[in-house]
């Protein structure tokens, strides 16, 4: 296996899967002109639009003899790149991601053999329509240069509404999409996340199973355990290993609780699991009293957070003893009067708060929904805290982002912290006369991006990732 590599960033290390089914796709390609000197020759160029994505090909090649590549990429619209690769072969296929639909576009196949051989071959494509269950996107605060944090946003699109297939999808910075995958189910998948993975994403939930998709449209691996998992579907920090969630009932409890679960995709069995209810007895019981809707790891990895949206409180956990470090927030619902370990004034509390994360300072950041009759509104939200087992504990707000207007997301959302101290905020909605809101704001709560999905369109989370370009094999 062979990687080509952008001239911007490494492209993922992952072979080809999905050669065997181009002979259905379409070639919509066309020569240009060629070069070649000292006897290498490039022949049979082609490129064939993905079976699974029409803003994506294979481009394929032969040499001579075994040489060196690169693959020039000059869309409309578009930045031009160069992938390439140095490691001699004489077949050469690439699978090219990241176009925009309606551009046209010249590839130029380049190679060098290191002995005086040099070639060039060029072909010209011109990128299909999006397919028709694809929704628009309204962007409403156009990129601002040099503001915005680079890659594109990783985003989920259901609609129970009509029941369309799940769809997980990348926007670009000019709100384009770049990539798109529809699950080949009829469920929409409504709290069903979708996260960066290996070389491509991880999904599960609301009737799907968890599952790793490869950017070329193939599912690598799915769990067929029939256990039902929903809300989280992300990297645990070990090879092979993710986590999610799922549901427990303790024999004490009338109603199921929230599990943590480690997932094994090559023994493909759970390894580690943790029960809420084993460690946290709530103030009164009712239907999905818990309602766990996140996990993440303290930086080390020794701990985990969880968010419990029904409780209005997140916990910490030690990894290896499973033992409860502490809580933090509401215990129950706001008229049972628990506040948990720490103190936190009125304005700085949170209510069925999502994608709880530790940042890298230590700090909590979530998107803090906001409850009905409380606190209509939702924020992006930073928390500070102290924590003394034996002493006063404490948490207050040290940043929040309110949309103007205020906008209450009561069910979605997520929040996302960059290097650059930008923060992505998603305010996910999916009903009549309601958008999902995606905003990336700077440290002083300034919009330098934004788009929506029409109503109807639930967008669950929202996650920035590096630019996506292509990988070649042998």
């Amino acid at each position: 296996m062979r990687v080509l590599l952008g001239l911007r960033r490494a492209a993922p290390a992952f072979a080809l899967l999905l050669l065997s089914g181009c002979s259905s796709s379409k070639d919509d390609s066309s020569k240009l002109h060629s070069t070649s000197t000292g006897g290498l020759t490039i022949s049979h160029l082609a490129a064939v639009e993905s079976p699974s994505n029409v803003l994506a090909y294979v481009v394929s090649w032969k040499t001579s003899r075994d040489a060196d590549t690169t693959l020039g990429v000059d869309c409309s619209g578009l930045t031009p790149w160069t992938l390439s690769d140095s490691t001699a072969t004489s077949s050469h296929h690439v699978y090219l991601m990241g176009l925009v639909t309606g551009a046209s576009c010249t590839l130029t196949a380049k190679a060098n053999s290191g002995d005086g051989g040099t070639a060039s071959n060029q072909v010209a494509i011109k990128v299909s329509d999006l397919p028709s269950y694809l929704p628009p996107i309204e962007l409403t605060v156009p990129a601002k240069q040099g503001a915005v944090a680079p890659g594109w946003t990783l985003i989920n699109l259901s609609n129970e509404r009509t029941q369309v297939p799940y769809i997980a999808a990348l926007i670009g910075p000019k709100g384009r999409f770049r990539w798109y995958y529809q699950y080949p189910s009829t469920v929409p998948g409504n709290d069903t996340p979708v996260s960066q993975y290996e070389d491509g994403v991880l999904i599960g939930g609301r009737g799907i199973p968890l599952s790793y998709v490869t950017w070329q449209g193939d599912v690598a691996w799915s769990n067929d355990t029939g256990q039902y998992f929903h809300h989280e579907a992300k990297a645990s920090g070990t090879p092979n290993e993710v986590y999610t969630l799922s549901g427990y009932l303790c024999p004490s409890f009338t109603n199921t609780g929230g599990q943590i679960v480690e997932y094994d995709s090559g023994k493909q069995e759970n390894v580690w699991t943790w029960n809420l209810c084993e460690h946290y007895t709530p103030p009164r019981q009712f239907v999905d009293w818990s309602h766990m809707n996140a996990v993440s790891l303290f930086p080390g990895n020794k701990f985990l957070m969880a968010s419990s949206r029904n409780q209005n409180s997140i916990f910490k956990i030690d990894r290896s003893t499973g033992d409860l470090v502490w809580t933090m927030g509401y215990h129950g619902e706001v008229e049972d009067g628990f506040h948990g370990d720490f103190t936190i004034a009125d304005a700085d509390r949170f209510y069925h708060q999502h994608d709880t994360t530790v940042l890298p300072n230590g700090h909590i950041l979530m998107f803090d929904n906001g409850r009905a009759g409380v606190r209509e509104w939702s924020r992006g939200l930073e928390l500070a805290y102290t924590y003394s087992p034996s002493g006063t504990s404490e948490a207050h707000v040290v940043w929040q982002f309110r949309h103007k207007p205020d906008i209450f997301a009561p069910i979605w959302g997520s929040a996302q912290r960059f290097q650059n101290g930008n923060t992505l905020v998603c305010f996910g909605e999916r009903d009549a006369g309601v958008q999902s809101t995606i905003v990336e704001v700077t440290k002083d709560s300034q919009p330098v991006w934004e788009f929506r999905s029409p109503e109807f369109w639930g967008i669950y989370r929202a996650q920035r990732i590096p630019e996506q370009h292509g990988f070649v094999s042998n």
